[in-house]
């Protein structure tokens, strides 16, 4: 049962097992055989079925990343001349030193949100830290919808922690940024600075609705004079 297309060379086949036979996808990726099961034989009846949940799982693909580590490569190949110096440098080491140990092996479309959010948790960092590394990710798989490699993002819906609102209500009781990071204890102001500047965009609205309403109130009465002038 073998397919040349779009899914680049690899072929289905049936395994037997004592629990019960699987149907398995056995693909060459640089130079190397890789097989992945697909699941039981007893629930992919059908060659259709097989070669529908390859396709789920985006595997197989020519040029298609399949994990997590292979997406930032990709990512890195084409983005990093697009940013600034020191914006590429940051994300290279949240990837680094935290994503690709944790999750470069995954498959894109088997990382849920729950398993990520949990993860998260579990670290020993600064809340602003934790954000970084749930943004890069969000920005890794959006990345990916826009070349095609996947159709979700499931960081989407990995929440933040109760400290981050914690650091917007600070924000919002006009505390200085350099008080809210001794309070938080972040390592640096700058990661503070982040929080503030993502954290407090209800804030921003509101004060260009401020904006916006001072104008054409000006606007109006400016408008209102000239026109009693011009009677007079």
């Amino acid at each position: 049962m073998k397919r040349v297309g779009s899914y680049g060379s690899g072929f289905l086949s049936r395994i037997k097992r004592a629990t019960g036979d699987v149907i398995a996808f056995r693909w060459h990726d640089e130079g190397r055989e890789r097989k992945r099961v697909l699941g039981l034989a007893s629930v992919l009846k059908t060659e259709a079925m097989a070669w529908n949940e390859v396709q789920r799982l985006g595997l197989g693909k020519k040029g298609c990343p399949e994990t997590l580590k292979q997406l930032t490569d990709h990512w890195q190949e084409k983005e990093k001349g697009k940013r600034a110096f020191s914006t590429v440098a940051t994300i290279d080491g949240y990837i680094k030193n935290w994503i690709t140990p944790a999750w470069g092996s995954q498959l894109l479309n088997e990382i849920k949100a729950v398993a990520v959010e949990s993860w998260l948790g579990g670290l020993s960092l600064a809340p602003g830290s934790k954000k970084k590394i749930r943004d890069i990710m969000h920005l890794l798989y959006e990345h990916a919808i826009r070349y095609e490699f996947t159709e979700r993002n499931p960081i989407s819906k990995v929440r933040q922690s109760g400290r981050h609102s914690y650091t917007t209500l600070l924000r919002q009781n006009g505390n200085n940024p350099k008080v809210v990071q001794d309070l938080l204890r972040h390592a640096s102001y700058q990661i503070t600075a982040n929080i503030y500047d993502s954290a407090v965009s209800d804030e921003k609205r509101k004060a260009h609705s401020g904006v916006i309403r001072l104008v054409t109130r000006t606007r109006t009465r400016t408008g209102r004079k000239k026109a009693v002038a011009a009677t007079a």
